[in-house]
C-alpha cells in the first residue's frame, strides 16, 4: 500500500489527489495544468486513501 498525498499547486488552482509515485513525479515535471515547479510543501499527506472507483 502506498502513502496518498492531497495536491495544491502553489500558481494555480489546481488540487488533486496522489500517490506516493505521482508526487515524485509531480515534484520532478511541476504541475500538469500550469507548469509550475512543484515543492514537497504543495502536498499534504492524507490520513486515508482516497475512495477508488473500481
Amino acid at each position: 500500500m502506498t502513502d496518498w498525498y492531497e495536491f495544491d499547486c502553489p500558481a494555480c488552482e489546481a488540487a488533486f489527489e496522489v500517490d506516493a509515485p505521482a508526487r515524485t513525479e509531480l515534484c520532478a515535471v511541476g504541475c500538469p495544468e500550469c507548469g509550475a515547479a512543484v515543492t514537497d510543501g504543495a502536498f499534504d499527506a492524507l490520513g486515508d486513501p482516497p475512495d477508488l472507483l473500481v
